[in-house]
């Protein structure tokens, strides 16, 4: 309803959303969520944690689903969110279509550089949420200094200096709200 209000066409938007408690069945959970969003199609779709699934198979089953909506053009790209390498490689080994993205918690005191240099090595791009961490819910913290008189140097807020360090880093950043 607030997309159509807005009166911005669909092809101005890029509309993400997950698949979370429906994941034993994602081709109807997409269109439940394209139901509620009053949209044919979304930009990206999500597997929300990897959480769901004991065995590789399970994994790989859920994946097979997500290429299936993005086959029927419900997704014009999919992903996974909170994927460790463990969890990737397990979709990779039968993948058609790799994921696009890992959206994971990124900040100074959660860097994954393993997880960095998976995504790297097999093309997945890296998103972060929680880019803001050190400077708005970790306070005081061992960067305090440096975000400091980094924003000093520029002339920048902390949390400008967080959101480059993160895209000087070629990763995705997403700010996040309470809703």
């Amino acid at each position: 309803m607030a997309i159509k209000q807005s009166g911005v066409t669909r092809e101005k938007l890029y509309v993400t959303t997950k698949v979370i408690t429906n994941i034993a069945d994602i081709p109807n959970a997409i269109k439940t969520s394209l139901k509620k969003l009053q949209l044919d199609y979304v930009d990206l779709y999500l597997i929300h944690a990897p959480f769901f699934a004991n065995t590789d198979e399970e994994h790989q089953k859920a994946w097979a689903e997500m290429e299936q909506v993005q086959a029927a053009g419900l997704a014009k790209s999919i992903g996974v969110s909170n994927y460790l390498p463990e969890h990737l490689s397990a979709i990779m080994k039968t993948a058609r279509v790799p994921p696009a993205i890992n959206q994971i918690e990124f900040h100074p005191y959660l860097q994954h550089p393993q997880l960095l240099e998976f995504h790297k090595k097999h093309g997945i791009a890296t998103a972060a949420y929680g880019p803001l961490t050190a400077v708005t819910k970790a306070k005081p913290g061992p960067v305090d200094d440096y975000m400091a008189a980094l924003a000093k140097k520029y002339g920048v807020s902390e949390g400008e200096v967080a959101l480059r360090w993160c895209i000087d880093q070629d990763i995705v950043t997403i700010t996040t709200s309470g809703k």
